[in-house]
């Protein structure tokens, strides 16, 4: 797992030819509006929605962050308001349409950082962004939380391939598990094939995000491999959503941050050109290699404090600032 960088405080200027902003886009799409059909009111272009963040907005574009995005996705469909929370300031920063810079808070190395972002994004020569994309509406949430996780480790190279468990910890800090299915390992396979149902329904249950990678390209789902997708639940009898198996019944819900259904499996039919879809307990256990848990708690608070391991007095972190420095 990479150190998380915490010192980068100011705004990474791209090299990119195709750089442009949001505002631009913005303006470019409301002057538009008739043609689109859609309002040119302001609340087109809001940050999140005012129903919450949802899976849906996440749309993976020409950046290897699935396990990012796949993270993300799935904290706002078991957390939203984790996300909201990441906004610092949101209701000032809006009203600056023209110049906007926005405030993320990460939790990173156990204690808050504010990472500043403006509106510049490499786009297409269609004039849409060339990494993640806005989806299922005009929410730009993920655009920005990108933006803000590839400044911590200095530039969108270096954040193509990471694991779900680190974006877990820097969002939330609350404890993370990842399980190996350990698929390989014939004995006790019941036994783990149970304790894995176990804790994927009981963080169901509790809203723990979730999230799993695959590895092997002929996985019994035909999933891309090397891939992270967002877990957003599990259901006891996969009949209760449509689909009617023999033998074991139980069924896991994903989200393919491409926001286009791969799934290739035993259960048919699944619309193509959304990103969520279902399979069978088994099938998922044998086409993942792993799953991730974030045990998140309403209300939960934290506090951190950071002591040197050198020199004649300890550096106390208060308020995400160290002092001492």
């Amino acid at each position: 797992m990479r150190v998380l960088k915490t010192t980068v405080m100011f705004a990474i200027l791209l090299p990119l030819v195709f750089a442009e902003r949001l505002a631009t886009d913005r303006a470019d799409l409301l002057s538009n509006s008739s043609s689109t059909g859609k309002s040119s009111s302001k609340a087109m272009w809001e940050m999140i929605a005012p129903a919450g963040a949802k899976y849906t907005d996440v749309s993976q574009g020409e950046l290897g962050t699935c396990y990012f995005l796949a993270s993300i996705a799935s904290i706002a469909n078991m957390r939203p308001d984790l996300i909201k929370a990441m906004f610092v300031g949101h209701a000032e920063q809006e009203a600056a349409l023209r110049n906007p810079v926005w405030q993320v808070r990460f939790l990173l190395n156990g204690y808050p950082t504010v990472v500043a972002v403006d509106d510049k994004i490499p786009t297409s020569g269609a004039n849409k962004p060339f990494f993640v994309k806005w989806n299922d509406g005009d929410q730009v949430w993920p655009v920005i939380l990108e933006k803000a996780w590839a400044k911590i480790f200095g530039s969108f190279k270096g954040v193509e391939g990471g694991g779900i468990a680190e974006v877990f910890k820097a969002i939330t800090q609350a404890p993370v598990e990842e399980i190996d299915h350990q698929r390989e390992q014939k004995s006790d396979y019941h036994t783990r094939k149970e304790e894995l149902w176990h804790k994927m329904s009981a963080a169901t249950t509790n809203h723990y995000p979730m999230g799993s990678a695959t590895d092997d390209p002929n996985n019994p789902g035909r999933l891309a491999a090397g891939h992270a997708y967002a877990i957003l639940g599990v259901v006891d009898d996969l009949a209760s959503v449509g689909f009617y198996v023999r033998g074991d019944k139980r069924g896991v819900h994903v989200y393919n941050p491409w926001a286009a259904n791969q799934y290739n499996g035993v259960l048919r039919g699944q619309n193509k050109e959304q990103g969520g879809f279902y399979m069978p307990f088994e099938e998922f256990l044998l086409s993942f290699r792993s799953t991730t848990f974030a045990k998140t708690r309403q209300g939960y608070s934290l506090s951190h404090k950071t002591f040197t391991t050198s020199g004649s007095q300890p550096q106390v972190q208060k308020n995400g600032f160290v002092q001492g420095q």
